[in-house]
């Protein structure tokens, strides 16, 4: 494939990407596990899909429901067609920041492909009560289909595989959503509600079970993650993606202040900040480097008097964390 062949795929790709995550934004169904290729167990996934897809067109039939009864058409989940049909020639560069982490156009579309990774049950089955108790050989399988369609070094593996442990467990956490219900004895959920995505019977009452034994942990987590700081705004443009624009623009990093100023505010309403939160943490932050301003001595560095501010704000990092 030429150069011009590649770019123009890889355009089309960014504008697809872009398209199915604002889509999937306001689609609380899960899809089917999706990977497309020409593998036995992909195929596998995609029959489960199909057949899937049958039943609600079935379902739907049968009850006669009304064309103004019925629910909008919604795209199903991200299957990165594109990318799984890319030529072996024709690999996708990532890049990567000093710190390990992906940015650029590119970024968005490696962490789509990931997700479909992650959600092919048949590579790595649900079954695992732990990310981390996936055999490492499964974990390698995974990794080679990363690196089938994109240039990513070695030393970046950890990153790579970090982020498909994510997407697995938010994958498992969406099943466990629409599919699990504690209120309800296993005996009778199985009876009233179909087992979700092809699982043996024995692996879904072992994950009923983990979820059962571990309800109280799961509402502190829960809790813990309303007290969060801030909303992120940009939907998938990342934080290094943000800095290496800043850095393209002004030449310089950008401080923590301005990277929490450009993530917090939407671009559709002209830039304004995207909560009631943003806007009083912005107030907070212009007043702490006003207030070292006038402690400070003529000639400081703005930037140092921001971090300094954001330290203010914010406390002090704990350690090994951001």
């Amino acid at each position: 494939m030429t150069n011009k062949r590649l770019q123009k795929l890889i355009k089309n790709i960014r504008k697809r990407s872009r398209g199915q995550e604002s889509n999937n934004r306001c689609d609380d169904e899960v899809g089917s596990q999706d990977i497309t290729s020409h593998s036995p167990p992909e195929t596998q996934n995609n029959a489960l899909e199909s057949q899937q897809d049958d039943e609600e067109f079935h379902e739907e039939g049968e009850n006669e429901v009304l064309p103004s009864q019925r629910q909008p058409n919604r795209r199903g989940r991200t299957v990165m067609k594109d990318v799984h049909a890319l030529h072996h020639d024709d690999l996708l560069h990532i890049t990567f920041n000093e710190r390990g982490q992906t940015y650029g156009d590119l970024q968005p579309v490696l962490a789509n492909y990931v997700g479909t990774i992650a959600r092919n049950g048949v590579l790595l089955p649900l079954d695992y009560l732990d990310w981390r108790k996936v055999p490492k050989h499964r974990l390698e399988e995974a990794w080679k289909l990363v690196i089938a369609r994109f240039i990513i070094s070695d030393q970046h593996q950890d990153f790579v595989m970090q982020m498909m442990g994510v997407a697995w467990r938010r994958w498992r956490t969406e099943v466990k959503a629409t599919s699990y219900d504690s209120n309800i004895p296993l005996e009778e959920l199985v009876s009233i509600r179909p087992i979700p995505h092809g699982l043996a019977t024995e692996v879904w009452e072992r994950l009923c079970a983990y979820w059962k034994a571990t309800e109280k942990s799961s509402k502190i987590n829960l809790e813990n993650g309303k007290n969060k700081n801030g909303t992120h705004a940009q939907g998938r443009t990342s934080i290094p993606s943000l800095e290496d624009k800043f850095l393209k623009e002004n030449g310089r990093k950008p401080t923590r202040i301005e990277i929490m100023h450009l993530s917090r505010r939407i671009k559709k309403k002209g830039g304004a900040p995207v909560d009631a939160e943003a806007i009083r943490y912005e107030n907070l932050l212009d007043e702490a480097v006003q207030t070292r301003l006038q402690d400070m001595a003529e000639g400081t560095q703005a930037i140092e008097v921001r971090e300094d501010a954001f330290r203010d704000v914010f406390g002090t990092e704990h350690s090994g964390r951001v």
